[in-house]
């Protein structure tokens, strides 16, 4: 079997078309292995040459594991690489500061076993080889799961059926009871709590907000990126959103998934507070993730404004006043399949008061951000 195209159909799901037009879908595990992609190398011309057959939102997507390891070699035999030493081409190739790029290249040196300072043009094909199993080690690669595409969606309606023939039509129909084709952005409230509740996805998803902000032409920086860093969360928590840079246009994509607006007052863990003044321009200036509600006015929150959960309050206190939250909701109660997640609220990590540069901590204006995405998702 033979891949000749691929796309990225939702977050963390790659369909790929073999030469027969068959579609099989890799979902889940590393974007690495959903991409065939070990080094993670950016779509483009080079990736192209190198036989890739499409792309996510910035990496390419190869037709198999041995061609993406392939260009690793190719990459690092190009006029580009070969005449730095290894260490001097694993910091261009991971630069800092978005990686560790003195811990990358000691790991990669000492898998391929050379020393730092070997010249990439001196080492043998075999040693190019341990090179780009290093990388694909370092980038991770974790198995996800693959199957025929249309799969997935059989295994939900069978799954629906057996659950009707089960309850009965009558009981069915009366309790709500959902299958998995039925989950709403409501039942991935509990995960997104939890990925705000800790230190480490804070500063991950932090981090891919300011490579989406590096990619827009902002430089890598988390200024202006609260809409960037809360859509990366959404998308970690599986809600599918474009990424965005706009707080009022996140606001926007989040009501037209029909997220209910809540007064200030009312707001709980979950909710995404929006704050909005008439400075020029005006509009939403501050968008964030409520993780809990102390009160009326006092939340923990997590946001692009520091690295671990902080304080802040709805009536502003010296920053932004919040104008209303919004929240996912459901139509009407519903019974639930079996425990879907469980909420993480314990064992919040509460930001020290320290100034550190990277982190704005006061609200900006993102309104006038250009956005990279379409409200389906497409580039623009």
């Amino acid at each position: 079997m033979t891949y000749i195209s691929a796309w990225r159909r939702e977050p963390k799901t790659i369909v790929y078309k073999d030469e027969n037009g068959s579609e099989w879908v890799r979902e889940g595990g590393s974007r690495s292995w959903r991409n065939f992609n070990p080094g993670n190398i950016s779509k483009g011309s080079f990736a192209d040459s190198c036989g890739a057959i499409g792309g996510d939102a910035r990496f390419a997507i190869f037709p198999d594991e041995h061609t993406g390891l392939d260009a690793i070699v190719s990459l690092f035999g190009s006029r580009s690489y070969r005449d730095l030493t290894l260490e001097a081409a694993i910091f261009r190739y991971a630069p800092p500061p978005e990686n560790d790029s003195a811990a990358y290249a000691r790991a990669v040196a000492a898998k391929v076993g050379v020393d730092r300072s070997t010249p990439v043009r001196s080492l043998s094909s075999g040693q190019l080889q341990s090179l780009a199993q290093a990388i694909k080690s370092h980038e991770g690669w974790t198995a996800g799961r693959e199957y025929p595409d249309g799969q997935r969606r059989r295994e939900i309606v069978v799954g629906e059926l057996e659950l009707r023939a089960d309850v009965g039509e009558a009981r069915f129909a009366a309790e709500g009871f959902r299958t998995e084709a039925q989950v709403a952005d409501v039942d991935r409230i509990p995960t997104l709590i939890a990925l705000g509740s800790k230190a480490e996805s804070i500063q991950r998803i932090q981090d891919i907000a300011a490579k989406a902000m590096k990619r827009a032409g902002l430089g890598y920086t988390l200024h202006n990126a609260c809409a960037a860093t809360l859509s990366a969360f959404l998308n970690e928590a599986g809600v599918d959103v474009p990424v965005t840079l706009g707080a009022g246009k996140l606001a926007s994509r989040l009501s037209a998934r029909n997220w209910a607006r809540v007064d200030v007052g009312k707001q709980k863990a979950g909710d995404v507070g929006v704050t909005f003044d008439r400075t020029e321009p005006p509009g939403a200036d501050h968008i964030y993730l409520v993780v809990e509600a102390k009160g009326a006015d006092e939340m923990l929150i997590a946001d692009n404004q520091a690295p671990k959960v902080h304080t802040r309050y709805a009536s502003g206190r010296g920053k932004t006043a919040t104008q209303y939250f919004l929240r996912a909701v459901r139509p009407a109660p519903r019974r639930e399949i079996g425990a879907l997640f469980t909420a993480v609220t314990a064992g919040i990590e509460i930001i020290d008061p320290e100034n550190q540069d990277f982190f704005p901590w006061d609200d900006e204006d993102t309104n006038g951000l250009p956005e990279p995405f379409s409200d389906d998702g497409a580039p623009v």
